[in-house]
């Protein structure tokens, strides 16, 4: 789901110290205490046992509709209110030559929120900065958007944690 409308974080009186607060992955989709949950879709493979999801790579003659894109959305209820921000583990894990897939993140009924892509060892963490959130919002969906831009790129999904900046 692409839209034009953009969120905006309210990061006033935010910290710049993260504490973790709950974390879903493949292996283990509902957080403990079922803080957090993940969602996705158009996966192509699952593979549990090394905590990895992927989108790609597509049959030629699936290039138009499977490129629609991959979705993994992160589920989150929040207990007290405050300052929080989503990381997401990835991996451009297969990337033809002269393409890229894109990447965007969108707050569900809220618009596209930006983010950081930073590359640690082999992943890619991207950050999204969510800002002041009142626990009397209730569950709030923060999606990662994939298109892999071409039917031989691979990109793969480990995991999201929610974290409390104070």
């Amino acid at each position: 789901m692409e839209t034009s409308q953009k969120f905006t974080p309210d990061l006033k009186g935010c910290g710049k110290t993260a504490t973790h607060v709950a974390t879903s992955s493949i292996q283990k989709p509902v957080s403990d205490f079922g803080r957090t949950h993940l969602l996705l879709r158009n996966v192509s493979e699952y593979y549990t046992a090394f905590n990895r999801a992927h989108w790609g790579p597509y049959p030629v003659n699936c290039f138009d509709h499977c490129l629609g894109g991959g979705l993994a959305c992160f589920l989150f209820d929040l207990i007290e209110d405050g300052c929080y921000r989503a990381v997401f583990k990835t991996q451009r894990y297969k990337e033809v030559k002269g393409t890229r897939n894109k990447v965007w993140f969108h707050i569900h009924e809220k618009g596209i929120v930006g983010h950081r892509e930073t590359t640690e060892g082999e992943y890619q963490l991207f950050t999204v900065e969510l800002g002041r959130f009142s626990q009397e919002g209730g569950l709030w969906q923060l999606c990662l958007n994939v298109n892999t831009a071409h039917p031989d790129n691979m990109f793969a999904f480990y995991e999201a944690s929610l974290e409390r900046l104070i």
